[in-house]
């Protein structure tokens, strides 16, 4: 499974904290891609929740569902309710069409069931801080979008933070 780390204040510190634990666990992960914002491994389903207590400098920990803008996102069954409330968060360069993927992911949920889809914007601009992801996810999912060229091509995950959000 694919999983993004969005860092911390201290990028680099952050990274050497998520590859630091991952050795000294003896946990097999892939390597996929990193920036100054998150950190992309490939790994075996683990105890995300667990491991988000540990690393001081991982904001957030969120499972991929897509790779690519704007196909399908494969959501599926997130929460056991007609209506859901949700987020976006990006992180990334260059900026994508915000406006463009809210309405996609309104289609995709409303496809799957959901008779309502709420979209709760962040205060602080592109983003949301751990403590509005936690009040959200009590009633719904954040989707995270982390997008970077490689060798000139656009390269976008888009995944939703489950619980990997550590409470402080």
């Amino acid at each position: 499974m694919k999983y993004i780390f969005v860092l911390g204040r201290d990028p680099e510190l952050s990274i050497l904290e998520i590859v630091s634990y991952f050795k000294r666990n003896s946990l097999k992960y892939e390597l996929l891609d990193y920036s100054d914002y998150a950190l992309v491994l490939d790994t075996e389903e683990l105890d995300f929740e667990e491991i988000i207590k540990r690393l001081g400098g991982t904001l957030k920990i969120c499972r991929v569902i897509s790779e690519k803008l704007p196909n399908a996102l494969n959501i599926g069954s997130i929460i056991n309710s007609d209506k859901i409330h949700y987020a976006i968060s990006y992180y990334g360069q260059p900026r994508i069409d915000l406006a463009k993927l809210n309405m996609l992911i309104k289609k995709e949920l409303k496809s799957i069931g959901y008779k309502k889809a709420y979209y709760k914007p962040s205060k602080r601009g592109t983003f949301l801080m751990p403590t509005e992801t936690i009040k959200l996810l009590k009633e719904g999912v954040e989707f995270n979008v982390y997008s970077v060229v490689i060798r000139s091509f656009l390269r976008s995950w888009v995944c939703y933070a489950g619980s990997f959000v550590d409470e402080y």
